[in-house]
């Protein structure tokens, strides 16, 4: 079964030392996660999922990326969601940098059963699932 969707809230900061080492965090409303579906919409939202109840807030934490290669940071990602935090293992690709800001792209794969989301009838449902986040951090 594959499921495509998308979150409506983000929000984040980061910061660039002066070594170009990178760290920051990108915040995602768990409730507001959008599938075109409003009731596989809600029971995303359920405790079978992202519990978005108690756990308002799913949240990839970055410290120490390191530049590599000129287009690409390397170091460690974490994921945390539902009440679970997992390392997830990525390569963030630098898509854009200018004075004005950044865009950056990475994607992952993530074994949802690290976040206790085990929900599957008949097993329809794959225990990894894919994600994709583009990010742009703007200077301030």
């Amino acid at each position: 079964m594959t499921v495509h969707g998308h979150f409506d809230t983000i929000t984040g900061d980061g910061k660039v030392d002066g070594d170009g080492t990178v760290s920051g965090d990108i915040r995602i409303a768990s409730d507001s996660v959008n599938t075109k579906n409003k009731q596989r919409d809600k029971h995303l939202r359920s405790d079978d999922f992202f519990g978005a109840a108690g756990h308002p807030t799913i949240t990839i934490s970055a410290s120490g990326l390191t530049p590599f290669d000129g287009t690409e940071l390397r170091g460690p990602i974490t994921l945390s969601a539902a009440g679970y935090q997992q390392a997830v293992a990525t390569v963030v690709q630098v898509v854009s940098a200018t004075a004005a800001g950044v865009t950056l792209r990475a994607e992952a794969t993530v074994d949802r059963t690290a976040f206790d989301m085990t929900w599957s009838p008949l097993n329809m449902t794959r225990p990894e699932a894919s994600a994709i986040v583009t990010a742009r951090f703007v200077r301030n």
